[in-house]
């Protein structure tokens, strides 16, 4: 109540308020004032600040590896497992070299797959494509419902055409500057118009 009862007459009871210091008045409202003027964060703006960090030159990225998909291949998983095996543990440069001098489609799926990985590493993580290695590279069976076809035999006969797909599965590692990354062949891969700004080879 904020009444009490005097002698006769009702007075207002005195209430007593907490006044703040000054110092905390004036470091509350510079808070409430730049929160007010400050920009609000977006959710694109992390990889720039990251890539800020590391100051661009992918010596030293915060990501140390990464992995590169490609699904539905339109090859059968035995024919592209043996360029995998080829350029299984090998540096970026040798695997794009190993796939360029084949005459095989299996290289030319994985060298696709091999320029796509220098492109994400470049522009996503601020790396040096001549510091990639390719540390895992598997191939999975694809999707084989939708795509049989019929198959001609000889006396009135026919079979089934089974058409095999595939999954590329590749992960790709920074190897830093600190340790050795040794490259099987001196020839320079041939880089795409459009991958080849900003990469050194």
């Amino acid at each position: 109540r904020g009444f009490a009862a005097g002698a006769g007459e009702d007075k207002p009871t005195q209430t007593k308020q907490r006044q703040q210091p000054p110092a905390a008045a004036a470091s509350g409202a510079a808070a409430a004032m730049a929160a007010a003027t400050s920009p609000l964060s977006a959710p694109l703006a992390a990889p720039e600040a990251a890539r800020a960090a590391t100051g661009g030159s992918g010596d030293a990225p915060r990501v140390r590896e990464f992995r590169v998909r490609r699904r539905n291949q339109q090859h059968s998983p035995k024919k592209l497992n043996l360029i995998a095996k080829l350029i299984r543990g090998k540096s970026l440069r040798d695997a794009l070299v190993q796939c360029q001098l084949s005459s095989k489609k299996a290289a030319k799926i994985m060298l696709k797959a091999l320029d796509n990985a220098a492109f994400i590493a470049h522009r996503n993580y601020s790396m040096d494509p001549s510091r990639l290695r390719i540390k895992i590279c598997d191939v999975g069976n694809g999707p084989k419902g939708p795509f049989k076809r019929i198959s001609y035999h000889g006396r009135g006969r026919s079979g089934l055409m089974i058409k095999n797909r595939s999954h590329v599965n590749m992960v790709v590692e920074h190897v830093p500057r600190s340790e050795t990354l040794r490259h099987s062949t001196k020839l320079i891969p041939r880089w795409g118009a459009e991958r080849a700004a900003g990469f050194r080879r």
